[in-house]
């Protein structure tokens, strides 16, 4: 279901494939979305040489999300890994690899 095991780039938009996401119970949907949305938000917010105050909080609070192993939030991001079949820390990994490049 994912290739976000592959050493290819990690793209928000690969890790569920477009006729996969069609099968997918609604709240994976939605989970898959909240995940997506973070990883885009915290690519976007690396990329730029300087943040406002509420940028920097942005980027602070989503890196913080992505860091927790927290299993209490139902929208946590271990929980949206582990709902939807992955390891959270693969799944971190990879994406804190790649931020780690582009810097």
């Amino acid at each position: 279901m994912s290739n976000y095991d592959s050493d290819s780039n990690f793209e928000p938009d690969m890790m569920v494939a477009e006729p996969a996401r069609r099968y997918l119970q609604p709240e994976k949907k939605l989970m898959l979305g909240v995940l997506e949305d973070a990883i885009w938000r915290l690519r976007k917010l690396s990329k730029l040489q300087s943040l406002s105050k509420g940028q920097q909080e942005e980027r602070e609070e989503t890196e913080e999300w992505f860091l927790s192993d927290s299993v209490s939030e139902l929208f946590g991001f271990r929980n949206i890994c582990e709902t939807l079949g992955w390891s959270y820390q693969k799944v971190r990994h990879k994406l804190l690899s790649q931020l780690k490049v582009q810097e």
